[in-house]
């Protein structure tokens, strides 16, 4: 039975494009909400963002780019839960007991599902940490998912109401059945999955923000970065 509430996710992938390195990102919003008679209805909008990171000149191996420019064309992306006219509470209710509680978790699910694909555990970075919680605060004051400047890989995703991370991880492993082994490619469906079990990623940093309606904002950043074009088949290995 789907559970009521609203999912935002992000997959991205780096390409190559007229001899420039670009940071590819489908957003896909889920929204569940129950009918008059019962049942429930689930609504699903998907929107793509492009972002320069660097010309081919600036790349080893696609993990780093060169300088980030954020897109100026960059469109907001409105989420709402069931009670549209209530006012978004934008300050950060999480405990830091509770925030290093949720990304431990996280941290574990990520490392156990890294193992069943012959990738080595991600090692926490207290820096990258720092990195992600601003952007996960940046975004739940805005209340919109966005993508971060840096070249981190990144799997980024909004829920409510407030979820575990062990269930976060869980959700960006569902990926796994999009994923075709053979092909070796990138995927929105699957963007999250790869990114999380890519081999070539050593470290992580995890950043959480969720206000007092539970309205949760997750960030993980990853480096060096996945989801490289031409790279899948050595860093995404099938279960052992």
């Amino acid at each position: 039975m789907p559970k009521e509430g609203t999912t935002e996710t992000t997959t991205t992938e780096y390409v190559k494009e007229d001899g420039k390195r670009i940071k590819k990102t489908i957003i896909t919003t889920t929204t569940v909400t129950k009918t008059a008679d019962g049942g429930y209805k689930t609504k699903i909008n998907t929107s793509t963002r492009k972002q320069e990171v660097g010309s081919d000149d600036d790349s080893d191996s696609g993990a780093k780019g060169g300088k980030s420019k954020l897109s100026d064309k960059m469109k907001k992306l409105n989420v709402s839960d069931s009670d549209d006219d209530k006012k978004h509470d934008g300050k950060n209710d999480m405990s830091n007991s509770n925030t290093k509680e949720f990304r431990s978790d996280l941290l574990i699910k990520i490392n156990q599902f890294r193992r069943k694909h012959q990738a080595t555990g991600l090692k926490a970075d207290s820096n990258i940490d720092k990195v992600a919680q601003e952007h996960a605060d940046k975004m739940l004051k805005k209340d919109k998912i966005s993508l971060h400047s840096g070249n981190y890989g990144q799997t980024l995703a909004m829920k409510l109401p407030r979820p575990s991370g062990d269930s976060i991880a869980e959700m960006w492993y569902k990926g796994k059945d999009e994923y075709d082994f053979k092909r070796g490619e990138f995927s929105s469906e699957s963007g999250n999955f790869t990114q999380m079990i890519w081999g070539g990623s050593k470290s992580v940093g995890i950043g959480v923000a969720s206000n007092k309606d539970g309205k949760t904002y997750i960030v993980a950043l990853y480096d060096p970065a996945g989801n490289v074009q031409n790279h899948f088949k050595d860093n995404v290995k099938k279960e052992k």
